[in-house]
């Protein structure tokens, strides 16, 4: 994560809607007691979507979608972390206009929300995190936000479909 630097720093509130899908291929299979465990090449789009009621950045930075790359391992319980570099894009233009370039993580079947009433592992269920710094006329913008929503990390071609339940929300640092 962009540690943040000295200076008189202004945040925004990001909050929008996302569907889209994970696309997995195993690469191997192996033993970690007491699960079989897999090793996975994936790939991440997100369609970002209607801003929520308390974004306030607006159409400041014109942010439709999140494309990323990377690993998951998967335990045979559907437990997975994926980890891979990603991009946030306006992909109203042609080409795609990369906004902000850095790392996305997730996590399938954790719930960050035990203490209110959210079970420990639920089913088509992941968390995660966006961190990363503008590009272009973004270069003295910072994002950093969380994810969460219906979906799995899993081999073969998955959706998260459920945009009116889908979330990702976080800060849009100004950098002097």
């Amino acid at each position: 994560m962009p540690l943040l630097p000295a200076g008189q720093l202004c945040i925004r509130r990001f909050a929008r809607t996302f569907d889209g899908v994970t696309e997995s291929i195993a690469a191997a299979r192996y033993e970690c007691r007491p699960f079989t465990t897999q090793r996975l090449s994936t790939s991440v789009t997100l369609r970002i979507t209607a801003k929520a009621e308390c974004d306030d950045v607006g159409q400041l930075v014109p942010v439709t979608g999140l494309r990323a790359k990377g690993t998951t391992i998967r335990r045979a319980d559907g437990f997975a972390h994926f980890a891979g570099r990603a991009q946030i894009v306006n992909a109203s233009p042609e080409p795609d206009v990369i906004l902000f370039s850095g790392t996305l993580e997730l996590i399938a079947r954790i719930g960050s929300h035990v203490g209110l009433g959210e079970p420990c592992a639920p089913e088509m269920h992941v968390e995660g995190w966006f961190t990363g710094r503008g590009n272009g006329d973004y270069a003295n913008l910072l994002l950093n936000v969380i994810l969460a929503g219906g979906g799995e990390l899993a081999t073969g071609t998955h959706a998260f479909p459920n945009v009116t339940q889908n979330r990702i929300i976080g800060t849009l640092v100004t950098v002097p």
